[in-house]
């Protein structure tokens, strides 16, 4: 199984999974959708840049199903 690829939010800070940016109270649901499309934005070039990477298509899984929790 591939590890999930961390995402550092300028402004919001470090989350370990997309899990942790939905179950962050501190954020209104309009910042959580920003944040896990920066982070899917960042994983495309990542992925763009090899598309083999580790992790970076679970991650972007993970996004998805997310992102569908809001």
């Amino acid at each position: 199984m591939s590890e999930t690829i961390r995402f550092e939010h300028p402004e919001h800070g470090t989350y370990s999974n997309p899990a942790a940016v939905t179950a962050d109270a501190n954020l209104s649901v309009a910042e959580k959708k920003t944040i896990l499309h920066e982070w899917k934005q960042s994983l495309e070039q990542v992925l763009k840049d090899d598309p083999h990477a580790e992790g970076a298509k679970d991650t972007r899984a993970q996004i998805d199903a997310a992102e569908g929790t809001l």
